[in-house]
């Protein structure tokens, strides 16, 4: 299975990082490692998520953090459609692609 980022998806994962790394560059560091393992669960178990209550959408929380991978899935690619602060509202992503 292969995972895809739109291009503001890859922006907010950069953004969570430098802002992270600026207080703790070390967070960061497992941060980024934290998701990568969840990015290779998501290519073997597409559907893991849960349902995020747009149309194609589903969402995976990044554990121990507060981040969440917005994302949605075919039989071939999951594509990660956003990465961002559990706090932050959902409903202004742009669309499941």
């Amino acid at each position: 299975m292969n995972i895809l980022f739109t291009p503001e998806a890859a922006d907010e994962l950069e953004q969570v990082l430098e802002r992270v790394s600026a207080v703790s560059p070390s967070g960061a560091k497992h941060i980024s490692q934290r998701i990568e393992q969840i990015l290779k669960y998501l290519a073997a178990f597409p559907y893991a998520g849960t349902n995020a209550n747009r149309a194609g959408m589903r969402r995976l929380v990044v554990n121990p953090y507060p981040y969440a991978i917005y994302y949605s899935a075919t039989d071939d690619f999951v594509t990660v459609l956003g990465v961002r602060h559990t706090a932050q509202n959902p409903a202004d992503m742009p669309d499941a692609r």
